[in-house]
């Protein structure tokens, strides 16, 4: 064992195998470089003998082996959560993931004001990868499944659409071509990746339908459109190297990264607070609702696998409610009179 002084910190240095390893402790206290010069001995240990790797190699593997097997919208998410994980867990061995590490990290993202959306996304992730360290033989169970639900309980759903005023402000700071994008949102409550893959083959103006055959939940889906929308899609340039219908400025189909900045910067320009592009879906299903709308035909609209998940709007359905109203109204009026 050999600990040192390098200025104020405390370094320590070994040989394994032949590899010299020297390395800070990040302490001024002699204790702690003694105490992290032996984890690092066990660790190189267990990975010289194959029973352990290290959190950063897991992730490698589980983005070049698991990646190509699922759907480019998870991998995206799982490429974010990915950023803020690996810097947490770096360093540590697969055994050193633990309830006490995951928790610590749940707690670090709440304190640095992270959702506990996103956290339950990252959560997601870190414990797909550990599902496939299980497959690999890496592990023996998968320890996230073992957390107190309440850690990751989900809160309630959020629900933010546009008040009258806000819609004009944002249409207002928008240009032709934006404006049109937003429209077509706002009217048909398609994702921002199902518009941006939306074909012309795919739009009926016979029928004024859209037919989505890429969609989140890989179920393919047909929208009725307004002859609003209608004209929104007509009003488009129409490509000679694509097929897309909404294009950009220099007439490449849009990406969601990009199209979702273009659209936060324009919310942010009309000020509109508490506003995500995303949310441009849940304008739809509020207006849908508010004037009428079917609880069980807005799922199909939106492509919902299970009703839970539309229910969420189902509050703002008022109509029925006005007419119980106005029936025991009746009624009471009926019973004084008599």
């Amino acid at each position: 064992m050999s600990v040192y002084k390098r200025g104020a910190i405390w370094w320590y240095k070994f040989q394994h195998k032949g590899t010299r390893y020297q390395e800070s402790s990040g302490s001024t206290l002699r204790a702690v470089a003694v105490k992290a010069e032996a984890k690092r001995r066990e660790q190189i240990e267990k990975l010289a003998s194959g029973a352990d790797i290290l959190f950063e190699d897991l992730m490698v593997r589980f983005a070049e082996e698991h990646w190509p097997t699922i759907k480019p919208g998870s991998v995206t998410r799982y490429r974010v959560s990915g950023k803020a994980l690996i810097p947490h867990f770096h360093g540590k061995m697969l055994s050193e993931v633990n309830k006490a590490t995951i928790q610590d990290f749940i707690r670090k993202r709440r304190a640095a004001g992270v959702t506990d959306s996103t956290i339950r996304k990252d959560i997601a992730c870190l414990s797909s990868a550990l599902t496939c360290a299980v497959e690999w033989d890496l592990t023996e169970h998968n320890i996230v499944k073992s957390l107190p639900r309440k850690s990751l309980a989900k809160t309630n759903d959020r629900v933010r659409w546009l008040r009258t005023k806000e819609r004009a402000a944002l249409i207002a700071v928008c240009d032709e071509r934006m404006r049109q994008i937003i429209e077509t949102l706002i009217g048909t409550g398609m994702r921002l990746g199902e518009l941006c893959t939306l074909e012309y083959r795919n739009v009926d103006g016979k029928r004024m339908e859209i037919y989505l055959e890429k969609t989140k939940t890989d179920a393919p889906r047909t929208i009725p459109i307004t002859a609003h929308v209608w004209l929104q899609i007509r009003l488009q340039p129409r490509s000679l190297l694509h097929e897309y219908v909404f294009s950009d400025e220099n007439g490449k189909p849009w990406s969601v990264t990009r199209l979702s900045k273009r659209i936060a910067y324009r919310i942010a320009a009309a000020k509109i607070d508490d506003f995500r592009p995303h949310d441009l879906r849940h304008t739809f299903a509020s207006d849908y609702m508010q004037n009428g709308g079917k609880i069980e035909r807005l799922q199909l609209i939106l492509g919902h696998s299970r009703i839970g998940q539309t229910s969420k709007y189902s509050h703002l359905s008022t109509e029925d409610l006005h007419e119980d109203m106005e029936r025991v109204a009746t009624k009471k009026a009926t019973a004084v009179t008599d």
